[in-house]
């Protein structure tokens, strides 16, 4: 019999670099959390942003890991260009 799940890590990261910010964004077959998953970390600060929040499949982890990254890069654009950052 098939195995018709995606295999254990399967899925997508990409890195993103925004002036001083360097995110990594993943939507990834978890099966510890039994399905897929959206997360994002900061490569500077060597932090996760956002862990393992449900998706639906690759495509909804993605969009979710770059809602978060948007926000992200939206606070860091505030500081980058000396500005005081919105409240959130």
């Amino acid at each position: 019999m098939a195995n018709l799940f995606p295999p254990e890590g399967a899925g997508f990261v990409c890195d993103l670099k925004c002036n001083e910010e360097h995110l990594r964004l993943f939507s990834a077959m978890n099966s510890s959390n039994g399905g897929w998953t959206a997360s994002l970390f900061d490569v500077n600060a060597k932090t996760w942003l956002s862990k393992d929040q449900w998706a639906n499949d690759a495509e909804d982890g993605k969009h979710k890991a770059e809602e978060v990254a948007k926000l992200r890069l939206k606070i860091a654009d505030f500081r980058f260009n000396g500005e005081k950052t919105p409240g959130l």
